[in-house]
């Protein structure tokens, strides 16, 4: 009986011994847990400080990549010799901000930024982003004793800059000198807005003493980043008086891919009558002049130089243009001219993938351009001219039936009286601004 006894206290200490150590493992897996979702939590505040800070950074020197001390990279990892001071480029800054968040560059922790212009997944508006990840190694403490000495997680923050696109007239997009300029007495009347990127004290330059600027809508006010120039050194030539120091817009049709084009399309001979064209490639000059008449067919239109010594599309004289529903894209140095007294009504697409886009100038293509058809020039939709100086006068001195047109130039020259009553649309465009958090 007593030799059962003993047994019975021996397996007693076996199975306590047994149930200890799983309570112990137990106990160590939740305080390791907890203490890993505490650090993921952590490194993901890090990882957004940094995306945030690297896209806030790039735009206040203009949002373009490789300008104003703007990086774009792919996916590389951050200094570990960072420190803080004047002179540092938005990735350094993104980096610095994680490292105040607690994670540095080491053995155990790693960060990484990645950040580029245009569109980020799906989200077309987004003119800057940046993609931050913060990934650490944690020692397991209590749960050692199960076989997991070791742990890693991985936060990520990718944020991007939607710019204030909705219902502006004219966009000019240069991020230095001066970008928005006057060739004479001119005079600008808006009703939906002027922004001017430009961080210079004449972003804004108006020379001629009756030039002026006047904005007849107090909700779409002129912003600037830099200043503003009158004539003479005067004041009061832009009514009411601008917002100066603004955020800077950067591009709002960063996000728009450029149209694919085809084998060529031999150029119409056009001839006294009725002319029609339809979409297509076409390598070469497209030139209108004297009492010619043209009317294109909906669609996209691509000019290319095609090793010709001019390309294009251009209407001069008395020329009428009729073209619903088109998209004009123009690279190599193709350019886009109207200038003359015709008639030119163009309006771009409702529909589709260039809807709301009129004229598209490829962003490596800086080939001046004109839009100088004075009141007979009416076009409905977006002139797109990201890297190019784009000379324009035209519109209508009546708001009724007026066109709804956006002018995005890399440098604006007003070449006369200009009237811009409503903005163009496009789904490219928005009505939320400023640095969204997608992940």
């Amino acid at each position: 009986m007593k030799k059962s006894l003993h047994a019975q206290k021996g397996q007693t200490i076996i199975l306590f011994t047994l149930m200890i150590t799983t309570l112990f493992g137990a106990a160590g897996l939740v305080t390791d847990v907890g203490w890993a979702y505490y650090r993921k939590q952590t490194a993901q505040a890090a990882a957004q400080a940094a995306a945030v800070a690297t896209v806030k950074a790039a735009m206040a020197a203009g949002g373009i990549c490789s300008q104003g001390n703007v990086v774009c990279q792919s996916e590389t990892s951050c200094p570990t010799n960072l420190t803080a001071g004047s002179g540092l480029n938005n990735i350094q800054k993104g980096c610095l901000y994680a490292r105040t968040n607690g994670y540095t560059p080491s053995s155990s922790q790693r960060v990484t930024i990645q950040a580029g212009s245009g569109s980020y997944g799906g989200v077309p508006t987004v003119t800057f982003w940046a993609v931050a990840k913060v990934s650490e190694d944690l020692p397991q403490l209590f749960s050692m004793v199960t076989g997991n000495r070791r742990a890693s997680l991985t936060a990520r923050s990718i944020v991007g800059y939607v710019p204030p696109s909705n219902g502006g007239c004219i966009y000019v997009i240069a991020p230095t000198g001066a970008a928005l300029t006057t060739n004479g007495n001119t005079q600008i009347t808006t009703g939906c807005g002027i922004w001017v990127n430009s961080s210079d004290p004449t972003a804004i330059n108006l020379s001629g003493g009756n030039t002026t600027i006047t904005d007849t809508n107090p909700n779409s006010p002129v912003e600037i980043v830099g200043g503003y120039n009158c004539y003479g050194g005067t004041s009061g030539c832009i009514t009411p008086a601008p917002v100066t120091g603004a955020r800077s817009a950067g591009d709002p049709l960063a996000g728009i891919p450029a149209p694919s084009e085809g084998s060529c399309t031999p150029l119409p001979n056009l001839g006294h009558g009725s002319n029609v064209m339809d979409p297509g490639t076409y390598c070469g000059a497209l030139s209108l002049n004297s009492n010619l008449s043209l009317t294109m067919n909906p669609g996209t239109y691509v000019f290319k130089s095609g090793g010709t010594s001019s390309c294009g599309f251009s209407a001069s004289g008395n020329s009428s243009v009729t073209a619903n529903g088109v998209t004009i894209y123009v690279k190599d140095t193709c350019s886009v001219s109207i200038t003359g007294n015709g008639n030119i009504n163009m309006s771009a697409p409702s529909s589709g993938l260039y809807q709301g886009v009129l004229f598209f100038e490829d962003r490596n293509d800086t080939t001046s351009s004109s839009l100088t058809g004075g009141s007979g020039q009416v076009l409905n939709g977006i002139a797109y001219f990201p890297n190019a100086l784009l000379h324009y006068a035209g519109g209508s001195s009546t708001n009724i039936n007026a066109p709804a047109t956006t002018i995005i130039a890399y440098n604006l020259s007003i070449d006369g009286q200009s009237y811009i009553w409503n903005a163009g649309t496009s789904p490219y465009l928005n009505s939320f601004s400023g640095y969204a958090v997608f992940e």
